[in-house]
């Protein structure tokens, strides 16, 4: 049995997954007039 491997597509869905996590997180900001949302946004403002 032969296995491949379709790197580039690896690739590609690899930089999606890393795109759209930070599409969310700007989308979340620009949904909440850039407040807060999470504690993590809190502790770095605290900083």
């Amino acid at each position: 049995m032969m296995i491949r491997h379709n790197i580039a597509a690896q690739n590609s869905g690899h930089m999606q997954k890393r795109i759209n996590g930070k599409l969310a997180g700007t989308s979340e900001k620009l949904a909440s007039g850039y407040r807060v949302n999470r504690a993590a946004g809190v502790l770095a403002l605290l900083q």
